[in-house]
C-alpha cells in the first residue's frame, strides 16, 4: 500500500502544487457501505442513460462492466481527494497563439457545464485552473493504478458522483475544501 500511495505522491502536477491527498479506508463496514452506494449509483446512471436515449446504450453498458469489474476481495479503498483551494493558483488558459484547430476546439467547449444533468453536482471552477487541477489529480490516480497492477493487485478508477460523494463526506468526515475525485478499491484481481 505504501508503494501505491508513493506512486501517487510522485505524480507530476501543474506548478508542482500536488493538489491531492489520499484517504485510505480499511474498515470493512465503511467499505461495504461505500460499495453499496457505488453500485446503487451506477445502476441509477445506467437507467438514466437508457431512458435518455437508445444512443446511450453503449455508455450504460460500460457502467455495467465497471460495476462487474470491482475487485471481489477488497483489502482497502483509496479515496483521491483534490484540494479545491489550489485551483485559484493556476493561471487561466488563454489561447493567443497556436493552431487554429486548438483555438476552435476550446471555443466549442461550454463555459459552464449543463447544470440540468442529473449527475453533475460540483460547483463550476473557472476554466484553465480546472483543467490543470484535474490533470494533476488524474496523473496521481493513473500512477496509483499502474503501481497497483504492477504489484499483482487489481483496482478500477471509480468516478465519484453525488451519492458517493455524500457517503464519503458523511462516513469519513471529509473537509469541505477537499473534493472526492476518485475511489480506487484495491484487492485481488478477478483472474
Amino acid at each position: 500500500l505504501r508503494k501505491i500511495l508513493e506512486a501517487g505522491r510522485w505524480a507530476p502536477s501543474g506548478a508542482n502544487t500536488q493538489p491531492w491527498s489520499f484517504l485510505v479506508i480499511r474498515n470493512r463496514e465503511t467499505i461495504a457501505r461505500l460499495a453499496e452506494t457505488y453500485v446503487t449509483e451506477r445502476q441509477q446512471i445506467i437507467r438514466h442513460h437508457l431512458e435518455k436515449s437508445p444512443q446511450y446504450f453503449r455508455r450504460a453498458e460500460l457502467y455495467t462492466l465497471q460495476v462487474e469489474a470491482l475487485p471481489k476481495e477488497v483489502g482497502c479503498v483509496v479515496v483521491v481527494l483534490g484540494d479545491a483551494r489550489i485551483v485559484k493558483y493556476y493561471p487561466f488558459m488563454k489561447v493567443v497563439e497556436g493552431s487554429p484547430r486548438l483555438r476552435e476546439r476550446l471555443r466549442a467547449v461550454p463555459e459552464v457545464p449543463d447544470q440540468n444533468d442529473l449527475f453533475y453536482s460540483r460547483p463550476f471552477i473557472p476554466r484553465g485552473g480546472l483543467e490543470i487541477w484535474m490533470a494533476s489529480l488524474a496523473a496521481a490516480i493513473q500512477n496509483m493504478q499502474l503501481a497497483t497492477w504492477s504489484l499483482g493487485y487489481g483496482t478500477i478508477w471509480g468516478t465519484v458522483y453525488p451519492l458517493l460523494e455524500e457517503a464519503i463526506r458523511r462516513l469519513c468526515r471529509v473537509p469541505e475544501h477537499q473534493e472526492p475525485m476518485a475511489v480506487l478499491p484495491i484487492g485481488k484481481p478477478l483472474d
